[in-house]
This record gives C-alpha cells, structure tokens and sequence, in this order.
C-alpha cells in the first residue's frame, strides 16, 4: 500500500504543477467577463473588458456608473464593500476592493451623478458637510494650492503639471513647459501669426515654416526629450493654402489645396511623397479605420483625420467630442462625461462658461478659458496649468500637449 501511494506521489506533484499552470494562463489571457452581485442593498453590475473594469451600481432610485483601470488581477466580484455618506439631498458611496486599497467616492445630487469639483464649483452646501468624511477615507478632496511662477511673459502653476509637457507658440519660437523645468526655442526669424501649421509626431513638436509669400519650403521639428531643433528642406514647395489632415502611424498627412495634391511627411527620414501619383485616390481616417476617396469626395472640403467632434442627435448637447468609451458633452456650462451604451449613463464632470476650447487626452480634458489653460482628470480635479495674455487674442493651434511614455 505504501509503494502505490510513493508511485502516486509524483504524479499527484505533477498534476497540481499542470492545473497551477493552466489556472494561471486561464487568468492571464482572460480578456473580459461580465458578473453580477450585491453588498448592502446595492445592485453591482461588473464588467470586465480592455484592461478596465466597468461597473453599474444601483440601490433605489439611485445609478452610479464609473471606469476603474486599477490592477485587480482580473479576478471577479472584485467590490466586498460599499461605503455610505449622505447629506440631505447629496449621496454618496465608496466602493471597497478585494485586492486594492484606492479609494475614490462616486455621488449623485438632484437624481444625476456629479464629481466632486462640480459640487465645490457650485458652492454646494451638502458637500461642505460631507468633505471631512470624504478626507477621513484617505480620499483627496480637490484643490489647487499651486503657486504662481513668472517665466518671461508667461504665469505658471509648475504644481499642477503631471506627465505633461505643454508647448506654447509665441510667433517666432516655442516655450516647452512641464512639471519640472521650462525652455524656450526660437525657431523663424519673422513672426508667424496667422495659419500656424503645426502638430506632434511621436517625442516631436513639428513646424512646417509658412512664414513666406513663396510658400512652405523647410519643416523644423523640436525633439521634445533631447530639446533639439532639427529642420529640413522639402524637395518640392507647398503652397500656403496647404493644411494638415492628421497624424497616422508617424506620418503627417497634408493637402495642398492649390495643387490638389495629398501628401504624407516622414520626419524622422526627412522624407515627403505624393500619396496618389495619378491623383486619383486620397486617403483619409475615420476612428483610426482608413478609408479611399476620390478625387471629387475628398476636395469637396477640408478632410482631418479622426476628427472627435461628432453629431450625436439623441444626446442634448452644445457640442460633442468622442473619445475611447464614452462621449464628451458640453452643454450650458456642464461639461460630462456620457457612456456609449444604450443608457448613455452620465457624470456631470465640472462647471465653467465662457469656454473657447477644448480636447481630451487619455481621459484629461484640457480647457483654453480667456488667458488661461486648464487640466481636469476625475482624480486630480481641475488645475490651471498656465496663464499667457496672447491666448485672449489667438489660440487656435498656438498651444499643444505631449505626454512623455
């Protein structure tokens, strides 16, 4: 009896080491899962998809909705507790994690949900009361605290910077601004004020030189990481009535509207290229999917590629811009944040009027208001970044974002 349980040791050993394996690579290349569970009377639907988990939480009349891209090892049912705070007409809850300790609070006021920087921008009584609670859980309550630092004509709030790097044209060069330190570039000898054609390719800031009457004959490009100025000269002339369609797979795509001519520019091999010799098939992307036009489609008007502003006749918006899972929709001086689905759950993200313009990166908005350029995210909140007198007058592709990777 002993020597068959010592045969069936090893093989026992083996088959636990076989079903470790297969439950470890099960975890690994699991790409989504959608459950459903309940703690305290609160109704939890959980989907798991792209990285990210999703959640519905329902109790009564009340829906929280919100995206989580924290680690959780994939697992399910990942909630094991909610948190309650409540103040008159303002609830809030605080979801507890199996396997994290981030802490964020999710609330509804007037039967919508809203985020914390709404509430303190609309002198919210309830929150008042509630904000000491909120701090007790190790959850950061919005502010902006950053002082004020002059550099040359420009006022900036170097506290409120995170992995962004925000390039500013002041018509003859670029200032480089980001968390820890800033620069500045001269790049023409002559102002450039009107039809700056500009945009970032990878770690680059790209200039295409319209300065002169003849047309766009040298490219500058800044590296953004080495703050190196670079340029080339183009082996055929642009016309000034050319524009940048977008950007795809490190190659900027323009149109010379006068030589009906599309055309994509290799930066790093200082390269440009007609993109239909015969003149009969001109590229452009819709949602990063590309797309063939003809002649006649694609000149019937200016063409930019992955354009986020959409019209979208089932949501009441001012305007709308899409992206990732959700729509961005500014209306009366709410900006939220709408889901996709059918139920187009939203969070009313933060108050501000008087808004001149606006975009998201990786789920950042950022804000052009008067002289000022701000950033909003959920777990920051909004911080003005900088404060520069010449956006009052012109701000339309004088400024632009570069994350570093």
């Amino acid at each position: 009896m002993k020597k068959n349980i010592k045969k069936l040791f090893p093989i026992l050993i083996f088959l636990i080491i076989i079903i470790s394996i297969i439950l470890i690579l099960s975890k690994a290349i699991k790409k989504q899962h959608y459950t459903t569970y309940e703690i305290n009377k609160y109704k939890i639907e959980e989907v798991f998809k792209n990285d990210s988990y999703n959640f519905v939480i329902k109790k009564g009349k009340n829906t929280y909705f919100y995206t989580l891209d924290e680690k959780l090892n994939k697992n399910k049912r990942v909630i094991k507790n909610i948190k309650t705070i409540n103040n008159n007409e303002l609830k809030c809850i605080i979801p507890i994690y199996k396997d994290s300790e981030y802490k964020q609070v999710y609330c509804i006021f007037e039967n919508k949900q809203v985020s914390l920087d709404y509430l303190i921008q609309t002198n919210n009584n309830d929150y008042k009361e509630i904000a000491k609670k909120i701090k007790k859980e190790g959850i950061k309550v919005p502010t902006d605290n950053a002082k004020k630092k002059k550099y040359k004509e420009i006022n900036i709030y170097q506290e409120n910077f995170q992995n962004e790097h925000l390039i500013l044209w002041n018509y003859k060069g670029i200032y480089v601004i980001n968390k820890d330190d800033n620069q500045y570039q001269k790049v023409l000898k002559k102002d450039l004020y009107d039809n700056i054609m500009s945009c970032i390719v990878d770690k680059y800031y790209v200039l295409f030189d319209n300065s002169s009457v003849n047309g766009i004959e040298n490219i500058y490009y800044y590296d953004l990481k080495k703050h190196k100025l670079n340029t080339f000269k183009l082996e055929k002339k642009l016309s000034k009535n050319t524009y940048i369609n977008g950007v795809i797979d490190n190659l900027i795509y323009v149109t010379d509207k006068k030589s009906k001519i599309e055309y994509s520019i290799d930066i790093r091999r200082n390269k440009i290229n007609e993109v239909d010799n015969n003149q009969t098939e001109y590229i452009l992307y819709k949602n990063n999917k590309k797309k063939i036009l003809s002649k006649s489609d694609f000149l019937i008007k200016e063409q930019y590629f992955n354009d986020t502003k959409v019209e979208n006749k089932e949501l009441d918006c001012d305007e709308i811009k899409n992206y990732g899972n959700y729509y961005y929709c500014l209306k009366d001086g709410d900006l939220l944040k709408i889901t996709k689905n059918k139920n187009h759950y939203s969070t009313t993200l933060f108050h501000m009027y008087d808004i001149k313009d606006w975009f998201v990166i990786d789920n950042n908005i950022y804000i052009v208001k008067q002289d000022s350029i701000y950033s909003y995210s959920e777990n920051n909140g909004m911080k003005k970044l900088i404060e520069y007198n010449e956006l009052r007058y012109n701000y339309k592709n004088v400024y632009k974002i570069w994350k570093k990777k």
